[in-house]
């Protein structure tokens, strides 16, 4: 099968765990598959007990999940993980991509009452706010970068 690379932006990867954010597909993707890119940079995430990672999926007419993952340990220092994965999609399918935090441990408590913009990429394709202390964050975005015909 032919396939045609795309750049559309979906959204943010959320920042707390077990939020399912829906990140709707533009009506203009067609295709029976979708190749999805997602990226994430932590830096100086400082509770050991926060680990954790990012489910990615599509869901079909019969609600079944189609899921990939992403990991994103939390650690001191700075750290960069991304994925690419098609998903399937098409007919019958949701017109969201679905993203979800999966962690094993609290939430480390800094998180809620610090706020810090994080700043924008050099591309101009950064636009996530995270609410953490200074000098930590966790940001994140998920884009659809090929399309399966």
């Amino acid at each position: 099968m032919a396939w045609t690379p795309v750049e559309t932006y979906l959204g943010d990867l959320p920042t707390e765990p077990t939020t399912v954010m829906p990140l709707p597909i533009p009506v203009d993707v067609k295709g029976s598959e979708i190749l999805v890119y997602s990226f994430i940079t932590i830096q100086d995430i400082k509770d050991p007990l926060f680990t954790g990672y990012y489910r990615i999926f599509t869901k079909d007419e019969h609600g079944t999940e189609h899921s990939m993952y992403m990991n994103a340990p939390y650690i001191q220092g700075t750290i960069a993980n991304s994925e690419n994965f098609w998903l399937p999609y098409g007919t019958g399918f949701d017109t969201s991509v679905y993203v979800s935090l999966v962690s094993n441990g609290p939430i480390p408590s800094e998180r809620k009452t610090q706020h810090r913009i994080v700043p924008k990429r050099v591309e101009d394709l950064m636009h996530a706010q995270t609410r953490l202390p200074k000098d930590q964050y966790i940001r994140g975005q998920v884009f659809i970068t090929g399309i399966k015909n």
